[in-house]
């Protein structure tokens, strides 16, 4: 892609919030097991995003999170914890074509890992929690009280991976690749993610 096209490309873009705004990324050459951290302009997006940035403005930013795997074709998905069919309540880890993000007006930030991990184990890693619900409790309870009193209320262990949010999704599954990488994966707050040196953020 040329410098022109791609200044070109960006008059079509949002205005760049933070430094850490990504668009218009070509999907070639993203690595497989990247993070995608989302930031949305829903009702429900911009009520995670104010209760986040209360704790970090930076990472709060980034209320949606996935992670990036070719699927047989060679197609590019992104596994996240999220509604099925436009109903929260009926939500689930399942795949969503990364496509849909890049032509969506979603600010977008790319988190590449550093470490090389053998194919097979990051499937299995990132197959492993498909079909698993929805957290409500978490997102709707847990998360707040956590955020305003810094008390965690919720379940932990195996426990708390019988229902998933989608920061939660993502640091279980590469948990699943490294062993401990996200010791509190169970309360998914997005800053253990963003802040994460194993990863290379892609601007």
């Amino acid at each position: 892609m040329t410098i022109a096209w791609t200044e070109k490309f960006r008059e079509f873009c949002p205005q760049v919030k933070i430094i850490h705004y990504l668009c218009g990324m070509i999907t070639q050459n993203i690595k497989p097991g990247t993070i995608l951290l989302v930031h949305s302009n829903s009702k429900l997006a911009k009520i995670i995003q104010n209760v986040q940035m209360k704790k970090d403005p930076e990472s709060g930013y980034w209320n949606h999170s996935g992670i990036i795997f070719p699927g047989p074709s060679g197609k590019l998905w992104v596994y996240e914890a999220t509604e099925v069919e436009g109903y929260k309540l009926k939500g689930a880890v399942r795949p969503t074509p990364l496509e849909d993000y890049m032509n969506s007006d979603r600010e977008l930030l790319f988190l590449e890992p550093l470490i090389a991990i053998p194919t097979e184990v990051m499937e299995a890693a990132i197959y492993a929690y498909i079909g698993v619900p929805y957290d409500i409790p978490n997102l709707a309870v847990h998360q707040l009280w956590l955020y305003k009193v810094g008390i965690w209320l919720g379940r932990k262990g195996a426990k708390a991976r019988r229902k998933m949010v989608c920061h939660e999704y993502t640091q279980e599954a590469w948990n699943l690749m490294i062993s401990g990488l996200f010791p509190n994966a169970h309360k998914a707050q997005v800053s253990d993610i963003f802040d994460e040196t194993m990863f290379k953020h892609r601007f």
